[in-house]
């Protein structure tokens, strides 16, 4: 029976969307793969196939029958020779779903790895070696190995572990050369005392001076007698067409650790592997006997690849309830500038979509993966990834970044104040990751090598919807847009804490908007450099919306809409130690928020003349009686504002009126810093003279009665003079994934957060 396009969607949307726990009816339409099966079988329950891709090869042939197509994936783990990649476009008609599901309740595992087994050697100080040569070692070797499942440590100095931050596993850098850098100086009274026969082996980790990131590079050389690293290829990691060496300079601030030295393999858990000789060495800890334990090395750098094109794109490939994981890291591959946001990045990841539509993941694991876990690349439409578990990724979760026209050997010129800038922007394509939703996903301890890393991170994309997630334990934002470009996204009910636990700047959600209209001269707040923000809608053409979140941290800000970021409607968000700043752009509407004891104050920075951004019907409190309880500065009259280079003509905001400040009985003070003018000049402000400004004219300072502060419940009670100003409680319960998410992931949360 063939059914319509849009049935067969349908049902293959409502198959998806609940428990599979039986197979489909329809036979003809259902193939079944075992690690223990044959790929000469028919695919059968009986006799299934061995592989995915025989199984993907069969589908192929029935696709355009319509009925949707159930590849079952049994129990046990699929070491992957190559990438699994599904290339088959839809053309002019509109093939058949294809579902990779795991079995019933059956745990599939898709690995980029390969298993070793093979007799070991105790050597002395309780290394263990064995020889992989009967193995299919990539020629480079391997830089994940697993140990019963758990991500191993390459050999390194100082010891540490890069799963959370640890500053004892850092050395803070002498110095370095000049930029471009070629050698990095250290400190010999802090350093290895070892002698390294090869240092060539080695990889430097080292986090930038201004601690945006970190960058890679591999060791060529090291020459103790001058304190000196010598640095070969690698240090592309951040985007340095903007801000060049303050980008990716290295220098007296910068801390850094070595790795795949083999001298350095001294503490249990650490492990190196000689390429020269295939042999893997390796310090088990106590209680791990390696020749019964289940070890496992990457080899591919990918598992999944949905490759197509906008033509004739890939339509209706959907995979649920499959663990990815052992795929290699990527931190040496070739890395893009997509736009003009801070990050460079490698066009890649476990599982990649290009060229795809109404494609899906659904309730799948992704484990330690050495890269991105899921890189949506250029022309994607109404890709889903839904309900799933990301933990411990080399880099970034979920990345969604379409096709640049960002141009680097041309420049342009600020229409308004003339300066010139180093680069220049073609027309933009629509080869661009469109309504794609990144819904209810648990995003945890990510960033493990790659520093420069988000729960989920968007560029040159529109109209993606990220929702109900919960995302924590990340060494930068938590998610990031990279610029401004189209625009239209929607962030809502997202809980989100503990982020920028290992850089600088920012807070739960960043920003950037460096498009057309942005000067770096205006960025600068150089003197005679203000003037309008220009029409930034041309660029940022749909409205982005930051609604309902819970963002909770403790220093930056939850909110940062830097560099030029426009056209945002910020509204009923919870942000709680963390507040948001607004920098340059326009056109940014903040209403309805609470904003509770923020390490930072609300700030507005490197103000456009005739600016419309709005700030209305907000609640600030600063209140050390609130949580979070540690907020420094107790003892000081309250900040509410802090304002760092206004306009020098023409009006500072649109609006800022109809807020309510909490000081816990402490008087309102608003700071402005002119700094276009010369001297620099800094005033406070009482709430009087901020009013007499012309500011905040109906806004009140007083208690806002918040209904249970302990138990972060900070609706505020009947009568409360805040519902007087216009402010409407909204809920405080909806934030982050749904019950029935934790349901279904329970055994696999609980075993993360005991390991």
């Amino acid at each position: 029976m063939k059914m319509s396009g849009s049935i067969t969607k349908g049902i293959c949307t409502l198959i998806l969307s609940v428990s599979l726990m039986i197979p489909a009816a329809a036979a003809d339409y259902d193939y079944y793969v075992s690690p223990a099966g044959d790929d000469t079988n028919p695919g059968t329950l009986d006799l299934p196939f061995a592989t995915p891709e025989r199984a993907w090869l069969a589908a192929q042939k029935i696709r355009m029958e319509g009925d949707p197509i159930f590849i079952w994936l049994r129990e046990g783990t699929y070491y992957l020779p190559q990438p699994l990649v599904l290339e088959a476009g839809g053309g002019g008609s509109d093939p058949a779903p294809v579902v990779f599901s795991a079995y019933q309740d059956e745990k599939p595992t898709l690995s980029g790895g390969f298993l070793i087994s093979a007799p070991w050697e105790i050597m002395k100080n309780g290394i263990h070696r064995c020889s992989l040569e009967q193995f299919p070692v990539p020629d480079q070797g391997f830089t994940q190995l697993f140990v019963d499942g758990k991500r191993q440590i390459r050999a390194r100095f100082p010891d540490g572990n890069s799963t959370y931050p640890d500053p004892q596993g850092y050395l803070t850098a002498a110095g370095a050369d000049e930029w471009p850098h070629q050698k990095l100086f250290f400190d010999p009274q802090t350093f290895s005392k070892k002698s390294w026969i090869r240092p060539e082996t080695g990889v430097l980790h080292i986090f930038t001076q201004t601690r945006w990131g970190n960058l890679q590079y591999r060791i060529r050389g090291i020459d103790p007698p001058n304190q000196t690293l010598e640095l070969g290829a690698g240090g592309w990691h951040l985007n340095a067409v903007v801000f060049g060496s303050q980008a990716t300079g290295i220098g007296k601030r910068s801390t850094f650790f070595v790795e795949n030295i083999l001298e350095e393999l001294d503490v249990p858990g650490e492990w190196f592997y000689d390429a020269s000789d295939k042999t893997l060495y390796y310090m088990p800890p106590a209680g791990i006997d390696p020749g019964k334990a289940l070890i496992e090395a990457s080899q591919l750098k990918g598992l999944v690849e949905i490759r197509a094109s906008r033509d004739q794109p890939a339509r209706g490939i959907h995979f649920r309830g499959i663990r990815f994981t052992h795929t290699e890291t990527t931190y040496f591959e070739p890395y893009d500038i997509p736009s003009l946001g801070d990050w460079a990045i490698h066009r890649g990841g476990a599982v990649l979509i290009e060229g795809a539509e109404d494609c899906s993941l659904r309730e799948c694991f992704f484990d330690a993966v050495g890269g991105n876990a899921v890189f949506i690349n250029r022309y994607a439409r109404h890709i889903t990834v839904a309900s799933n578990i990301f933990t411990e990724t080399g880099e970034s979760a979920v990345c969604l970044v379409g096709e640049s026209h960002l141009i680097r050997d041309k420049t342009s010129r600020c229409p308004y104040c003339g300066s010139e800038h180093s680069w220049a922007w073609g027309k933009p394509s629509s080869n661009i990751p469109f309504q794609c939703e990144i819904d209810n996903n648990l995003i945890r301890d990510i960033g493990v090598f790659g520093k420069q890393a988000a729960g989920v991170f968007l560029a040159l994309s529109r109209e993606n919807r990220i929702r109900n997630n919960h995302i924590f334990n990340t060494p930068r934002a938590a998610i990031c847009i990279n610029d401004g470009w189209w625009g239209g996204h929607l962030i809502a009910h997202n809980d989100i804490h503990d982020t920028v636990r290992e850089t600088g700047d920012h807070g739960p959600f960043n920003s950037w908007g460096r498009e057309r209209f942005w000067c770096l001269r205006q960025s600068h707040g150089r003197p005679n450099s203000s003037h309008p923000a220009g029409d930034v809608k041309a660029d940022a053409r749909y409205q982005t919306v930051i609604r309902n979140n819970r963002f909770q941290d403790l220093s930056g800000w939850g909110i940062d809409l830097d560099d030029g970021s426009s056209n945002y409607r910020v509204e009923n968000n919870l942000c709680i130690g963390i507040s948001i700043k607004l920098r340059e752009g326009d056109f940014r509407t903040v209403v309805n928020n609470i904003f509770i004891n923020g390490a930072r104050p609300p700030s507005f920075h490197i103000g456009y003349e005739q600016n419309s951004d709005r700030f209305e019907r907000n609640i600030v409190a600063v209140d050390p009686t609130l949580p979070p309880f540690d907020r420094k500065g107790k003892d000081e009259e309250p900040l509410f504002y802090d304002i760092i280079g206004p306009a020098a003509e023409g009006k500072w905001f649109g609006s800022l009126n109809n807020n309510l400040f909490h000081g816990g009985g402490k008087d309102f003070r608003s700071a402005v810093h002119l700094i276009r003018v010369q001297p620099r000049k800094t005033k406070d402000y009482s709430f009087a003279e901020w009013q007499k400004m012309g500011f905040d004219r109906d806004s009140i300072v007083a208690d806002a009665r918040f209904v249970d502060p302990r138990s972060l419940d900070f609706r505020v009670k009947p009568g409360s003079p805040a519902l007087r100003v216009g402010f409407k409680n909204f809920p405080m319960h909806s934030f982050g994934i749904d019950s029935g998410f934790k349901n279904r992931w329970s055994n696999a949360i609980r075993h993360k957060e005991t390991e």
